[in-house]
């Protein structure tokens, strides 16, 4: 899924849930930013019900995060 951070800067977000069986008890998501030069990583794993639960937080601390020029 697209994403963009603060000060136009542009991602993915990876939700990892879909591609993993259903009685799976863990799963990952992660957000990729390109900075620029430079590439960012946010990653969460866990269990799902509380990954799911999360998944706003890190978006969130994902979206916030940019370059100061």
């Amino acid at each position: 899924t697209p994403l963009a951070a603060r000060g136009g800067i542009t991602g993915q977000l990876y939700d990892f849930d879909a591609a993993l069986p259903a009685d799976a008890p863990n799963s990952t998501v992660a957000a990729i930013l390109d900075l620029g030069g430079s590439t960012a990583f946010v990653k969460l794993t866990g269990k799902r019900d509380v990954l799911q639960a999360q998944k706003p937080a890190l978006l969130a601390l994902a979206q916030s995060m940019g370059l100061d020029r």
